[in-house]
C-alpha cells in the first residue's frame, strides 16, 4: 500500500524536478528561434528514450509490461506526455511567448477537480487553499500576457488543455494500481510520445526537417536526458505516491525558476507581479507539503 507521507527523499526529488524542469523553458526558447517545435520534443525523447534504456538494461530491470496493465500505461502516456507536449510545444508556438507556459500550471485545479469528480477523493480546506493560492499566482504571472492571449486564443486552448490532460493524468496516475516501476512506466511512455510527435512533425514540419546545429544538440541533450530521463522518473515516483494536489502543487515553483531564468539569461523583465505570484506559490506549498505529525 502506498504511503501518503512525505520524506526526505520526495522533498530532493521536488526540488530537483522544480529546478531543471524550471530551466527547461529557458532551453526551449532558445531552441525554438530557428528549429520546429515538434521535432524538436522528437529529438529530446529519442536521448530520453535511450538514456533510460540503457539505465534500465544495466540495472537488469525488465522492459515488460503486464498485459492487464498496458492499456492503463497507454492511458498515463497519453494524457501525461503525448496531449501535455503537443499542447505546451503549440501553445509556446501560436502564444509567441515562453510565458504561455505558465497557464499549464493551472494544472493543480484539474488534478483536484478530477480527483473529487472521478475518483471520489475527500475535499480538503487545505487543498482547496493550496489550489486557490497556485490559481491566483498563475493568474499573477499571466496578467502581463493577456494581450497576447486575447489576440490568439487558439494558444490559449492548447494549453489550458494541455494543462487539463497532465491534471487529469497526475490524479489518474496516484490512483493506479501498477506493478511495473517508475523507470518503465516513464519509459514506455516515452516511446509513446515518440511515436505521437514522429507522426506529427512528419506531417506538419517535414519541410522544416534538418539536422540540429551544436547549440541545438546541447538543448536536446539537456531536455532529453535531463528534463525526460530523470525528470519524469521523479515525477512518476512523486505522482504515484502522494495525493494528486500535494504532488501538483508540489512543483509549482517551476514557472517561477523559469521566470527568473528567463531574465537571467535571456534579458527578459520581471515585474512586481512575479514577485507577489512568488509569495503566493510558496504560501500554496506550505499548506500542502508539511510535516507528519509526530506520535
Amino acid at each position: 500500500m502506498l504511503t501518503e507521507k512525505i520524506n526526505r527523499t520526495d522533498i530532493i526529488l521536488i526540488m530537483l524536478v522544480t529546478l531543471t524542469w524550471g530551466l527547461s523553458y529557458s532551453v526551449i526558447k532558445f531552441a525554438l528561434k530557428d528549429y520546429p517545435p515538434i521535432a524538436f520534443r522528437t529529438w529530446c525523447l529519442v536521448l530520453g528514450i535511450l538514456a533510460l534504456g540503457v539505465y534500465l538494461v544495466r540495472h537488469r530491470i525488465s522492459f515488460r509490461v503486464p498485459q492487464a496493465e498496458r492499456f492503463r500505461v497507454f492511458q498515463l502516456s497519453a494524457l501525461n506526455m503525448i496531449l501535455w507536449q503537443i499542447g505546451l510545444m503549440y501553445g509556446v508556438l501560436f502564444l509567441n511567448s515562453g510565458r504561455a507556459a505558465i497557464i499549464g500550471y493551472t494544472m493543480p485545479v484539474w488534478a483536484l477537480l478530477t480527483s473529487v469528480l472521478v475518483y471520489g477523493a475527500r475535499l480538503t480546506w487545505q487543498g482547496v487553499l493550496g489550489v486557490t493560492l497556485a490559481l491566483a499566482a498563475t493568474i499573477l504571472l499571466g496578467v502581463a500576457e493577456f494581450s497576447a492571449f486575447s489576440a490568439a486564443p487558439i494558444g490559449v486552448i492548447f494549453m489550458l488543455s494541455a494543462a487539463i490532460s497532465w491534471g487529469a493524468g497526475t490524479a489518474m496516475t496516484r490512483h493506479s494500481t501498477l506493478t511495473i516501476s517508475n523507470e518503465v512506466l516513464a519509459f514506455w511512455s516515452l516511446v509513446s510520445a515518440f511515436i505521437a510527435l514522429l507522426i506529427l512533425t512528419f506531417f506538419t514540419e517535414y519541410d522544416r526537417w534538418r539536422w540540429p546545429v551544436m547549440s541545438e544538440w546541447l538543448a536536446i541533450i539537456y531536455a532529453g536526458v535531463v528534463t525526460f530521463s530523470f525528470g519524469y522518473v521523479a515525477w512518476f515516483r512523486v505522482a504515484r505516491k502522494l495525493p494528486p494536489v500535494v504532488s501538483s502543487l508540489s512543483i509549482m515553483l517551476v514557472p517561477v525558476v523559469g521566470l527568473f531564468a528567463g531574465s537571467l539569461f535571456m534579458g527578459e523583465t520581471l515585474s512586481s507581479f512575479d514577485y507577489v505570484a512568488l509569495i503566493l506559490i510558496l504560501l500554496a506549498m506550505a499548506t500542502v507539503i508539511r510535516p507528519a505529525p509526530r506520535h
